[in-house]
Order: C-alpha cells, then structure tokens, then sequence
C-alpha cells in the first residue's frame, strides 16, 4: 500500500479495488487515510471475513461498494462500474467549478462587485 501511495499522482481516473484483510494495513484503514494523501479515486472492498459493522463502516467512509467473497464475476464488474461513473461525475464537477473560479478570478474589482 504504501508503494501506491508513494507512487506520486493519483490523478488518472479509475477507482481502487481493496480486499479488507491486507498485509500491514486493513483495507478500511486504507480508505479512511486517501483523502489525507490526496488519492480521491472511489473505491470498492471486498473480504472472506465480513459483518454488518464492518460493511456500515465502510460504505460511510464513502465505499462504492462492500463485496462478501465469494462474489460473482458480474458483481465486481457492477462495483467497478459504479466506481468508474462515480470517478467520472466527480471530475466533471471538480472541472466545471475550477472553470467558474478560474472566470471569476479573470474579472476585474468592478466586475467582481
């Protein structure tokens, strides 16, 4: 996990798919410290070993989805579909409100008013 975040910009889009048992780190650990490193891709868990508090923290720290393995094929492909749409309408709203700043700041004292 650690080379991920190491790795410089996460900025390409996509969304990350995390297994809750991982080696050093908990995949809920994880996705509560993304923000913090700056990685905002929507992410999607999944575990052999899961109950209900385990899947209610995860989908409010903003989980796409929580897969129980085992899962089937078109379960994952649902989860990372969703991800992926998720990913795309937050680009499309960071892009539309950088594009708004960016023409307010090009306007004079005056016109700001």
């Amino acid at each position: 996990m650690q080379e991920f975040l190491d790795a410089g910009s996460h900025d390409n889009p996509g969304c990350i798919i995390l297994d809750v048992r991982l080696p050093g780190i908990s995949g809920l650990d994880f996705q509560s410290r993304c923000d913090g490193f700056g990685v905002h891709l929507p992410i999607v868990l999944m575990t052999g070993h899961s109950d209900v508090p385990m899947s209610v923290r995860a989908m409010k720290a903003g989980a796409v989805d929580f897969l129980p393995k085992p899962f089937r094929d078109q379960d994952m492909i649902d989860a990372v579909t969703a991800a992926i749409e998720r990913d795309r309408e937050r680009r499309a709203t960071n892009s539309a409100a950088a594009d708004i700043r960016d023409r307010h700041t090009s306007l004079s004292p005056r016109e700001q008013q």
